[in-house]
């Protein structure tokens, strides 16, 4: 998030507007598809040919609520490994447990990542 906002701030128009537009509307538990594609297209808008998408999955451009590979279903095939995903569905955040390493938070919310079977 942190460098979508500086890249928005060194850009031509300077502002990190569309990205504040779009964390206002997952505080509010807004609708967020018009404020993902304002600052989509603010990024694309100053040259990145990839927009939000460049962002996804450290540049792999994988956009998903799970980790690729991992099965959507409870049942899946990959026998009850457990992940950490975003609290509110609405970004590919997770995280792999490791050891006693407390469970990260939303960035956005502040609230505990939740805990999801895979």
């Amino acid at each position: 998030m942190e460098l979508i906002r500086r890249d928005l701030l060194t850009s031509s128009d300077g502002s990190d507007g569309p990205l504040e537009g779009l964390l206002a509307a997952v505080q509010a538990d807004g609708q967020i598809a018009d404020a993902l594609e304002v600052l989509h297209a603010a990024l694309r808008a100053d040259g990145d040919a990839l927009g939000l998408y460049g962002y996804a999955d450290a540049g792999t451009g994988v956009r998903s609520l799970r980790p690729a590979g991992i099965s959507g279903t409870s049942s899946g095939s990959y026998g009850g490994e457990t992940a950490y995903v975003c609290p509110a569905d609405r970004c590919a955040r997770y995280w792999w447990p490791d050891g006693p390493a407390s469970v990260p938070h939303c960035a956005i919310s502040g609230a505990a990542l939740r805990r999801e079977r895979l």
